[in-house]
Parts: C-alpha cells; structure tokens; sequence
C-alpha cells in the first residue's frame, strides 16, 4: 500500500505526519484541485507552504518566507533533517523531546516554554508533523505507528527519541523531565560542605538511571535470560533490605504460616484440620508447670494438652 493511501485521518495505519505528506503528494502531482471531504485547511495551507519554499531561489526569499509565515516555517524547522542523515549523531533533540511532550499529555504553552518557542509554533507542529492528539488514547496504535516495532524488538540506548516517547506516554511529564535533562531533582549546593553530598545524590540518581534505561533495552536472548533472572532475583533481596514495610509484611505471612500448621485449635469453632482443645468449665488460662517444659524441651514425652484436667472452678459464696 502506498503512504499517501495512508495519509488519510480516519485510515487506522496513518502516519503522524499525515497532512503534510499528503500536501507534498497534491504538489508533487500539480493537482489544480484539493478535495474537500479529505483535505482540510491545514493540508491546504501546507501546500502553499511547500510552493513558497520551492519558490525561493536565494537566501532572501526564505527570509522573506519566515517574515510571512513565522510559525509554521519554525514548525517546519524543527521537523526538517538534512537528507541522508546519521541515525545518531545528526538528529535534532528539540524535535523528540517536542514529540515525547505532546506524547505525555503536556499543554501546548508548557512545551512552547520549555523547547524556547512560541505555541503556534507547537501547534502548528503538531498538526502537521506529529497528528496525535486525536488518537493519544488509542494505546495500540501509539505503539505501533507513532513509537515503531523497535519498541517490541527491543531498543539500543542511542534510541533516545524513542525511549523518550515511551516514557512521556505512560510515566508522564516529570520522569520525561528527569531523563530529559538528566538529573532527578538536583538541590544545587550553596556552601563548599554541600558539595560533597551533592555529590553522592547526583551519582546515586545517575546511576539509578542508567539502570532503568539498561534494564529496559537489555535483549533477551539464551546469552542474556540467565543474567536476568539473576538481576532480577538480587533486585528483590535488595527490596526486602530496604523496604520496612515489605520485611514486615514478610514477617506477618510467616507468622501466619506457622499460626496454620499448629495442629490444635481454640474456641467453639476450631480451625478447619485443627484438633479443639477440651473445654473446661474454668475459664481461666492454664499452662504446663515449669518441670514439664522442661521435659518437654528435652525431648522427653509428655502428656497431650487435650488430656490435662483442671478442677471445677469453686464457688464461693459472698458473706
């Protein structure tokens, strides 16, 4: 199938740049008319762009452009990479970080703050190179058509734009703001003595990073599942370690285990398997004597509990 059989807003396969592609077809193919029901203001607009530009033969005539159109060449701008260039080294961060914003739910005038721009220039961008805000619900199709199979086969950590996407979309816009800029809220110190603590928590959040971004583009293969599970396993001790609240859940479940696997019961309605304990008409606690405990830590045989009688309680009478 052809993209530009795609670039339609209800096909369910539609590229993010949808209009724009569709604009460079209606120039490339000199069509003297656009259709209405398909085609709406902003593939129009577009066109007219793409002719303007084509039109400039000097430097001059896109500062003349720019002047005309600010916004929408800035947009432009933005998207554009030089043909043929490196998958790493000649990308432009501005325009996946712009992505990963719109991708995490971040208002226009937010990410216009943050990328230094104004926000026609992000609206513009987004309905023309990044159409997602109509489809930024639909899951599937965010991860198969905006992010790519690299997500299923697995990512390099030089995929920054989109391990970028990934987190904006489902971890929001303060993790994408931490690993946008590296750091996780940096306390900047004001006296030599802070430094060193500085320091220690910059390292410790650098390093939490990286990790996170290693265990998500680790491959899994026969070389590395071993490794894994290993990881994987030390992961959860440390947890036990550090969580308070996990070790005493931990401890709580251990109790109750051993409460179970007691084979004698109290009360009128014994526990399901447990032997009841005869029931005495004292209702006073009793215990075995101190020899018996010790012959029954010695290893000695003692007499089963359900067998111990207890004298009737004495009434007396009140004078």
């Amino acid at each position: 199938m052809s993209t530009f059989l795609r670039c339609h807003r209800d096909h369910p396969y539609r590229p993010v740049n949808w209009r724009w592609e569709r604009a460079r077809f209606l120039r490339d193919a000199n069509l003297p008319k656009v259709s209405r029901r398909h085609d709406d203001k902003y593939v129009i607009k577009a066109r007219k762009f793409l002719e303007a530009l084509d039109a400039c033969k000097a430097e001059v005539d896109q500062y003349a452009l720019l002047d005309k159109q600010p916004d929408l060449y800035y947009a432009y701008e933005l998207w554009d990479e030089p043909e043929g260039a490196d998958l790493y080294h000649d990308r432009n961060p501005g325009r996946y970080e712009l992505e990963a914003r719109l991708l995490a739910g971040e208002t226009r005038e937010s990410v216009a703050a943050k990328l230094g721009v104004r926000v026609k220039v992000v609206e513009w961008y987004e309905l023309l190179f990044f159409n997602v805000s109509d489809r930024i619900k639909n899951t599937s199709y965010v991860l198969n058509q905006v992010m790519g199979p690299a997500v299923h086969r697995g990512l390099t950590d030089r995929q920054y734009d989109v391990l970028w996407k990934l987190l904006g979309y489902f971890c929001g816009p303060v993790a994408l703001d931490a690993f946008v800029t590296s750091f996780v809220n940096p306390d900047r110190p004001d006296t030599p003595e802070k430094v060193e603590d500085f320091c220690r928590d910059w390292t410790r959040s650098t390093l939490s990073m990286k990790a996170a971004i290693a265990a998500r583009t680790m491959a899994v293969n026969s070389y590395t599942q071993g490794q894994i599970l290993e990881l994987f396993a030390r992961h959860r001790e440390i947890e036990a370690d550090t969580d308070p609240g996990q070790a005493r859940n931990a401890l709580l479940a251990n109790i109750s285990a051993m409460m179970e696997s007691i084979p004698w019961s109290v009360g009128s309605k014994p526990r399901r398997g447990a032997k009841a304990l005869a029931y005495y008409e004292s209702q006073d606690a009793a215990e075995p004597r101190a020899g018996e405990v010790l012959e029954a830590g010695s290893g000695a045989d003692v007499p089963d509990l359900s067998e111990y009688k207890y004298p009737e309680e004495e009434r007396r009478s009140v004078q």
